[in-house]
């Protein structure tokens, strides 16, 4: 299908994010990476940020929620979307320091029902949400959810995906075949959330894993 001018538009950001190769360094090549460590990261999104900032805000968000794909022990999961994240195909968004979404227990399954505030890479042809949920009482655990899953909605309309904006999570379905690892990935991907966060420009998330498990 041809996409909108206005998802076109919403896609340039990460698509620039893609050519800049740099969702592919401090990634394993052993999982479609290009190698190197988080330092290289930081110099590189340094130098695209002073660039790009549009771009490099959706470079953040992707290549973030690459690293929790990476450290997820739900292999089948990892297999399935980390090409498409490494490749830009599919749009990634990371609830960094949401409280955890309500979770109605139904037995194989839960209900998920919240609000997350601020977040970004929000492609209108699809994203995929990576929050925490409280699957079990106080252990938060991280799960994927697709946009396209009913009940889960935005809050306003916005053209550019890079822009803040606010979901509402009602009665979302969610089953453990979408499920990416206890509270403990947060602390995994610190290395990577420092390198995408120059203290002078973004928000900290330094300490957010410490935060996460609260």
């Amino acid at each position: 299908m041809k996409s909108s001018p206005r998802s076109a538009a919403a896609s340039a950001p990460l698509q620039r994010a893609v050519d800049s190769g740099l969702l592919h360094t401090a990634v394993p090549v052993g999982l479609g990476g290009s190698g190197g460590e988080p330092g290289d990261l930081a110099s590189g999104f340094s130098t695209f940020l002073a660039r790009d900032p549009e771009g490099a805000m959706a470079l953040r968000q992707q290549r973030i929620g690459i690293e929790f794909l990476m450290h997820s022990r739900n292999a089948a999961l990892r297999d399935l979307l980390l090409p498409d994240f490494l490749h830009g195909a599919r749009a990634a968004t990371v609830a960094l320091g949401a409280l955890p979404l309500d979770a109605q227990d139904l037995g194989s399954a839960w209900l998920l029902n919240g609000s997350i505030e601020r977040v970004s890479n929000l492609a209108w042809e699809g994203f995929s949400l990576l929050a925490r949920a409280q699957l079990q009482p106080d252990r938060p655990a991280w799960v994927l959810l697709r946009s396209e899953e009913d009940g889960l909605d935005r809050i306003g309309s916005h053209a550019d995906h890079t822009a803040a904006t606010a979901l509402r999570l009602r009665d979302v379905y969610f089953r453990m075949d979408e499920w990416l690892g206890g509270d403990e990935l947060t602390s995994r991907v610190q290395p990577v959330l420092d390198a995408l966060t120059p203290p002078q420009v973004l928000r900290p998330t330094k300490g957010l894993a410490q935060r996460g498990g609260k």
